[in-house]
């Protein structure tokens, strides 16, 4: 690794460190305002930074000229990612719950690995399959973890399809995030021209106004606090702005490398920081959970040949 890139790859790095604490800072502050209004607040201000960013970097012209086939269809998606990823986060039962429904979202780096041969034409070996089904185990284990384990109960495939059954709604919206986020992640690379920056901070406005126009169907009494705007304040410049400023200047500057294996790591790194932050020691089955998505990410990522355009 060059010093020219030694500075992009550390900050590809900590942005994962950053998105690690997005949830578990979310969810707290979810308790105090209620999901959507977090939401709200959060992206909006995190689009207005981006578009700051942007207009004061000389970018604007760029991002003004993005293809309209991108925009149309990357856009709705990124929205719809934040905005399910946010009622989730808010309306989990507890917070042991949004542990697990994290290790669930962090099937993303899974899910892009092989939503990229459909939609790039990647080339999977022998591997790949089984490693998708190893990620896969784990996000069922972590669905199910509720369901025994840690209490003297034995984990068993009853207990554990029971607790799915008890809040479906949750676990699903959680992985139909995960496929929402990894099917972004290949459409922006395959839609966008080579060098533009993309219209993530536009995607982060237009999800901060659609929570917005939501707020009236949930109504919720906010409880502000210094410590809560403090929060808010972190969650919006942090994991909602900075990671993704971050994470572009690694992935066109950086070891891309060696940036895209560390972010294998941030399931059991975000419920490392989860469980700190909530004060609340996840079940056996979470790191059991954990430890499966992280591995079958690894093994797809071992298995999988880019296609010759996108080297």
């Amino acid at each position: 690794m060059s010093n020219k890139s030694t500075m992009p790859t550390i900050m590809g790095l900590c942005a994962l460190l950053m998105w690690s604490c997005s949830i578990p800072v979310s969810r707290t502050v979810a308790e105090r305002l209620g999901p959507i209004s977090t939401g709200a607040y959060a992206f909006t201000i995190a689009g207005l930074l981006g578009l700051a960013h942007t207009l004061f970097t000389g970018k604007m012209k760029q991002l003004l000229l993005l293809p309209g086939k991108y925009l149309l269809v990357c856009g709705p998606i990124v929205v719809t990612y934040i905005v399910v990823i946010y009622l989730v986060i808010g309306f989990a039962s507890s917070r042991q719950q949004v542990i697990e429904v994290g290790v669930v979202n962090y099937l993303w780096p899974a899910l892009t690995l092989a939503l990229s041969v459909p939609l790039l034409g990647a080339r999977p070996r022998l591997l790949f399959w089984p490693g998708v089904l190893v990620a896969m185990a784990g996000v069922f284990i972590a669905a199910g973890s509720g369901g025994g384990a840690d209490d003297g109960e034995k984990l068993t495939l009853a207990g554990m399809m029971l607790n799915i059954c008890r809040h479906p709604v949750i676990y699903l919206s959680a992985f139909c995030a995960a496929v929402l986020w990894g099917t972004y992640s290949n459409l922006s690379r395959l839609m966008l021209p080579d060098g533009s920056s993309g219209g993530v901070s536009a995607f982060l406005l237009a999800a901060g106004l659609v929570l917005w126009l939501m707020r009236p169907l949930a109504p919720y009494a906010e409880s502000w606090t210094p410590g809560v705007a403090a929060e808010l304040a972190f969650a919006a410049v942090f994991p909602s702005c900075l990671a993704y400023m971050f994470w572009e200047r690694a992935m066109k500057e950086g070891s891309v490398r060696l940036v895209v294996s560390a972010s294998y790591a941030v399931p059991v790194l975000s419920t490392i920081l989860g469980s700190l932050h909530f004060g609340v020691m996840p079940q056996s089955t979470v790191w059991l959970a954990c430890g499966l998505v992280v591995v079958g990410a690894v093994m797809c990522r071992l298995s999988i040949s880019e296609p010759a355009a996108s080297a």
